[in-house]
């Protein structure tokens, strides 16, 4: 069991990294054009590893069965190892490389700012407390928890799907 909710846990939170980093690097998230949308698709990723996993557990078990409380601390942990190589990989993207989410983002703050009339004295503050944010744990924090809560509403789906329409074939 540990060994599939390893596996789909790294494969997810990888995939999730690499699709995220891809869309980063090559600027389509900041056009604004269609491509920008293109970051959702991530969101189909870890659904995705957290059915394989609990799908594969279930045809693995003596008697095809899976219950809630096993399905459930296999989504959270699972969910959990992506959410920490999620984290692992960003905090090295931001303190070893050249950010360039955390640029644009702040450059696009600064014109926005300045188009409007803002004084510089604002517009510093504004970008101090982005880098404030950023230089803090509140982004892995907020990751953490937001994977553990999507994934346990994607176990829950996963195991109803698996439970009451996805039965197992038996030979």
């Amino acid at each position: 069991m540990l060994k599939t909710i390893f596996k789909y846990g790294v494969i997810g939170g990888a995939a999730v990294c690499l699709y995220v980093f891809t869309l980063t690097y090559s600027g389509a998230v900041f056009s604004n054009g269609p491509a920008q949308y293109l970051g959702y698709l991530a969101i189909v990723i870890m659904p995705l590893c957290t059915f394989l996993a609990l799908k594969e557990m279930r045809d693995k078990a003596a008697d095809k069965k899976l219950t809630l409380a096993n399905a459930l601390v296999a989504g959270l942990l699972l969910s959990l190892i992506a959410a920490c190589l999620y984290c692992a990989v960003t905090w090295v993207e931001y303190e070893v490389f050249d950010n360039p989410y955390r640029r644009k983002l702040i450059d696009a703050t600064r014109q926005e700012m300045t188009a409007a009339g803002k004084p510089e004295t604002e517009i510093e503050h504004r970008i101090g407390m982005l880098n404030a944010h950023y230089d803090s744990f509140k982004p892995y924090v907020n990751t953490v928890v937001w994977y553990l809560g999507l994934g346990t509403l994607y176990t829950l789906v996963s195991f109803l799907l698996l439970r009451y329409f996805l039965k197992p074939h038996n030979p």
